[in-house]
């Protein structure tokens, strides 16, 4: 079956206040499940000429998550 395949990337930085502090890693898993629920639950809404509209759910959910330590600019 054919498929419209989506990909977004959203990129973020978090202050660190205290130098050297670790974030705990429950933010992480609390971040993709928002994420995959919102998807989950989201209709794609989909139409042609001459057949009734129809909607679909996504599949095939995957987020992957990549943390790094840098400098920013406020």
């Amino acid at each position: 079956m054919k498929a419209h395949h989506v990909k977004y990337t959203v990129e973020f930085d978090i202050p660190m206040k205290i130098e050297d502090s670790t974030l705990n890693t429950v933010s992480y898993e609390t971040i993709k499940s928002l994420i995959e629920q919102s998807i989950k639950i989201q209709l794609f809404y989909f139409s042609k000429e001459g057949i009734p509209p129809y909607t679909a759910r996504a599949k095939n959910i995957k987020i992957t998550q990549e943390n790094t330590l840098q400098d920013f600019q406020i």
